[in-house]
């Protein structure tokens, strides 16, 4: 099996127009989603990150440079992460249809290549 990163985008402000009672229902799903994972073999893991706070780090001329951020340009934001192991692409896309998160936004699928 090969493992894959799901990233998981939304534009953010979808979840502050939902209620209490609706991200519940959400969270309830998503714990489904990842039983239904474990118990399948994949070894899920992944985390949510927190909004409007992180830092960019660069190489310019030589020097680190660190900023505040990261701060999309577009209205995409990327809010989680998720992986687990699948036998193809293909199983990989069939597993990540369930992701109750899907709704809110792109789930971008890449194979974590093992070094």
């Amino acid at each position: 099996m090969q493992r894959y990163l799901l990233i998981l985008r939304s534009e953010g402000k979808q979840f502050a127009e939902l209620s209490p009672e609706d991200i519940q229902g959400i969270l309830v799903r998503f714990n489904k989603w990842r039983e239904a994972l474990t118990a399948g073999g994949h070894k899920p893991e992944g985390q949510k990150l927190r909004d409007r706070s992180g830092r960019v780090m660069r190489q310019s001329e030589g020097k680190l440079v660190v900023t505040d951020g990261p701060y999309a340009e577009t209205r995409e934001i990327i809010g989680g992460y998720f992986a687990y192991d699948a036998d193809s692409y293909e199983q990989a896309v069939e597993l990540a249809k369930g992701c109750p998160v899907l709704p809110f936004g792109p789930i971008e699928i890449r194979e974590i290549e093992r070094m």
